[in-house]
């Protein structure tokens, strides 16, 4: 038996929150001022926005080995909520033992509780170690997604 539980984040999670997203980042090739990661943090501990996170830790020990953020928003396809997994990242030490998706699941679990209609992701096409998992959970609906530059 897997000793990873899904809970929410604590206040004292917040360093090692920071080090999985800068990693998720990494991957992406993407970097964010500190400024945002400090406002995320605050509005996942605020829990009265959109934004909602959660993480999979060690049962004895507490340590985090990855964490899921996710939000929900309103579609003009339905009167009911719809849930965005926004970012998913495991560590690397502790991939290949059921964590990512068991963050998924527990997203899944949460958006029925919220009565969501449907919950649905991104991945890069080339992510196949991420596709392999997500091809076994959900399906691909044949989507490209374009990004129009605001500023």
């Amino acid at each position: 038996m897997s000793r990873g539980v899904v809970s929410e984040m604590r206040p004292e999670d917040q360093e090692r929150w920071k080090e999985l997203w800068r990693g998720y980042l990494h991957f992406y090739n993407a970097t964010l001022p500190d400024e945002t990661y400090r406002q995320t943090w605050a509005r996942l501990m605020n829990k009265s926005g959109t934004l909602r996170g959660l993480c999979v830790r060690d049962r004895e020990s507490g340590t985090i080995w990855g964490i899921i953020h996710f939000l929900l928003h309103e579609t003009a396809w339905t009167d009911r909520m719809v849930c965005y997994l926004q970012d998913l990242f495991v560590a690397p030490e502790s991939r290949g033992q059921g964590h990512g998706r068991r963050l998924i699941e527990a997203v899944a679990e949460e958006a029925r509780r919220l009565d969501c209609a449907r919950l649905y992701w991104l991945t890069q096409e080339n992510n196949s170690t991420a596709r392999q998992l997500y091809d076994r959970l959900a399906s691909y609906g044949g989507f490209i997604r374009y990004d129009y530059k605001l500023r």
